[in-house]
Order: C-alpha cells, then sequence, then structure tokens
C-alpha cells in the first residue's frame, strides 16, 4: 500500500484482524513512515533493482532523512539502510552527519547493556559501515570479544529482551544466531 507520499506505512490496517503486538496496531489511513520505505529504498539500490515505485519512495524518504530530529533507533537504521545504498554519495555523506550524533545517543557503548538496546555493531555491522567511524577499534573489539563469549554452548546467542511469547523466543534466537555469525565473519572473526 502506498500512500500519497510515496512510501508504505509502518503495518497495515490488515494487521488489526490477528493477534499482534501493540506497535504493529495500524490506523485505518495509516501515513508513510520512514521506517520501513528509507530501508526498502535502499535495499532495491542495494540489489540494483529497478522498480517505479523507487522513484516516489526515494523522494519522501530523502524529504524526511534532510528535515528529521527523529532519535528513534529503528528509524534510524531505516535511514542508514538508504543512505549506506543510494549512489548519491556526497548527499548521503551530508546527510549521515546530521545523523551521527543521534546514533551515538542512542547506542549502549556497554558491552554488557542488557536489554532491547542497540549497541555499535547494529550500528555498524561491517567494516565498512558508514556508522564505523562513529566507534574506536578498541570499543568495537570490546563488543566483538563480548560477543563471542556470548555464544552459548549449543552454538546460538539467547535474546536480550523480554519476548511476547516462547514461540517468539525461539524465532529470534534463530535469527540473532544467524545474524552474529554472519556479523563474527564480517568482522573476521570467524
Amino acid at each position: 500500500m502506498t500512500t500519497e507520499e510515496g512510501g508504505v506505512p509502518f503495518s497495515l490496517p490488515s494487521a488489526n484482524a490477528y493477534p499482534h503486538v501493540f506497535w504493529w496496531t495500524s490506523e485505518l489511513d495509516p501515513p508513510t513512515r520512514i521506517n520501513p520505505s528509507a530501508s526498502l529504498v535502499g535495499l532495491l539500490y542495494a540489489l540494483h533493482h529497478e522498480h517505479p515505485w523507487r522513484r516516489p519512495a526515494e523522494a519522501y524518504s530523502w524529504r524526511n532523512i534532510e528535515a528529521t530530529e527523529t532519535t528513534e533507533a529503528h528509524d534510524l537504521l531505516a535511514i542508514l539502510v538508504f543512505l549506506e545504498h543510494h549512489p548519491d554519495r556526497e548527499r548521503a555523506t551530508r546527510a549521515f552527519a546530521r545523523l551521527d550524533s543521534r546514533i551515538l545517543s542512542e547506542c549502549a557503548l556497554d558491552p554488557s547493556a542488557e536489554g532491547y538496546v542497540k549497541k555499535p555493531l547494529d550500528w555498524a555491522p561491517a567494516p565498512r559501515s558508514l556508522c564505523r567511524q562513529l566507534f574506536s577499534d578498541d570499543v568495537l573489539n570490546a563488543h566483538l570479544d563480548a560477543l563471542e563469549a556470548n555464544q552459548q554452548a549449543d552454538g546460538g546467542w539467547d535474546i536480550t529482551w523480554e519476548p511476547i511469547s516462547a514461540g517468539v523466543a525461539c524465532e529470534w534466537r534463530g535469527a540473532l544466531t544467524l545474524g552474529n555469525l554472519l556479523l563474527l565473519r564480517v568482522w573476521g572473526r570467524l
């Protein structure tokens, strides 16, 4: 469902008819949101995929990125996907410069921080990430060391936030494990 602004909503009204957590509840006429619109545009660029939807969603994303003062982590992460892959590197670099202090304000620098937090490796999941420049080698190595130390005997990692059900915990544990293995590989730890 593309809105008049050119992007997509965070959630659709059809979600309301099924069991869901409160943040998935949708208005009947939901507005466009930077999350997921910007990340979808960024992924289309990453995949070198042309689609008629991309141009209006890209225009919406640039308007929002260049005007927003958000500190909401999921919005910032969606914006980063857009900026990481957009071909206008000069414009993306300028936009990123407006975000770096907000990203740092939302980052848990303590490797042992628990709960639903975003840590340096969430912001800089690869050495070539835009956010790599925000963190020293010592900080990143401390987080990589902690990541390795937290691997469980069965090879997986436990989630660090309170799940809404046992099924959600199981699904997210698998996703987190795969993501952590990919992180360790891209940072040269595997």
